[in-house]
């Protein structure tokens, strides 16, 4: 996700500022009960701390990527979501605030360690977000032998995620490694930001 150093800057301050607010009102509010004060105050700034100040409020900063063994839910879907899968390449970054891969340059790549226990066709859905003005680059997810190729669509900003099936593939039962990566080159901006696959069975 590109943005620049002002627009963080402005949002750590906007956040830093509300719970600011949040901590005089408390204050204001214990006065009544001055031995309450120094419990909610440290209360406070213990949440604000445990988080990552640059993050979305209601999202702890240790909310973190462990790549894993996705298996099949009751249904048989396969959800890859990003904090579960391996952000390889010089610029790819996992990003807690949003459960998503962002920063994704044209090296970069993420993989996924799948277990199938059901062969057959499976519907690909993609969850993504991208700026307008980065729109339009290539993809290419690896899957069952099968490459599924396609433009990464506007979604209206880095901020606003959007899902849509982008093909079908055909896997074979048994443990196998899913890729998604850039389908071309490109020196500037960022393919998208990646938040998750899912993978349905064709009834």
């Amino acid at each position: 996700m590109m943005r620049s150093f002002n627009s963080i800057l402005n949002e750590h301050f906007y956040f830093s500022f509300k719970r600011l607010i949040i901590i005089l009102a408390a204050i204001l509010f214990s006065l009544s009960f001055p031995c309450n004060v120094i419990a909610i105050c440290q209360s406070v700034i213990h949440d604000y701390y445990a988080g990552n100040p640059f993050s979305k409020p209601g999202i702890r900063g240790d909310t973190t990527n462990i790549p894993s063994l996705v298996k099949p839910e009751i249904n048989g879907t396969l959800r890859l979501d990003a904090k579960v899968g391996k952000g390889i390449g010089p610029e790819i970054k996992y990003m807690p605030e949003w459960e998503a891969f962002g920063w994704f340059g044209a090296s970069d790549h993420v993989e996924w360690d799948v277990e199938v226990k059901k062969k057959g066709a499976y519907e690909v859905y993609l969850e993504w977000s991208v700026d307008d003005d980065e729109a339009g680059k290539t993809f290419v997810f690896e899957a069952g032998g099968k490459e599924l190729t396609g433009a990464v669509e506007k979604t209206g900003s880095w901020e606003q995620f959007k899902e849509a099936k982008i093909g079908t593939v055909n896997l074979s039962a048994g443990r196998q490694k899913m890729i998604f990566k850039s389908g071309s080159e490109f020196k500037e901006g960022a393919l998208l930001d990646l938040r998750a696959l899912r993978l349905v069975p064709v009834q």
